[in-house]
């Protein structure tokens, strides 16, 4: 009889079924978005471990042509000259981690600190001249903390 008027059936969604979809697309989300930022969480410490190793490598390259270590990040990095780590590095920032470096004649220390604490990185991590790197999960890491 409506298709005899000649009046069409409009087609198409109601409101309870697009809320039904959102709350769902919701609690995907919901379970999925901690274990992704935790991946992100390991992954930015992977990388400041391995930054570290490289620091420690550079450092130790630096030593057999100087007569120290080097005093910072900067003294690794010279644009128009010997470069042993990249630029980012030498900025003092990547991935989540701030750097630092000091050194001298007898040795040197480079430590790895979270930019955002419990965000970009929950641990924090040190290297000296032995290649030992230390971590430590309450503050700044330094020669009695635990090895990793």
């Amino acid at each position: 009889m409506i298709r005899a008027l000649g009046i069409r059936r409009i087609k198409g969604f109601t409101l309870v079924e697009i809320m039904v979809v959102i709350a769902v697309i919701i609690v995907i989300a919901s379970i999925g978005v901690p274990g992704i930022m935790r991946q992100r969480v390991n992954a930015n410490e992977a990388a400041a471990v391995a930054a570290l190793k490289t620091l420690s490598a550079a450092s130790v390259t630096y030593r057999a042509t100087h007569s120290s270590y080097p005093a910072s990040l900067v003294d690794l990095y010279d644009p128009e000259g010997a470069q042993y780590i990249d630029s980012t590095l030498a900025s003092g920032t990547r991935q989540g981690y701030n750097f630092t470096l000091s050194g001298d004649e007898d040795g040197f220390n480079a430590t790895a600190i979270p930019a955002k604490p419990n965000i970009t990185g929950t641990r924090y991590f040190m290297i000296d001249f032995y290649g030992v790197i230390r971590s430590s999960a309450s503050g700044p890491a330094d020669e009695n903390s635990p090895a990793i």
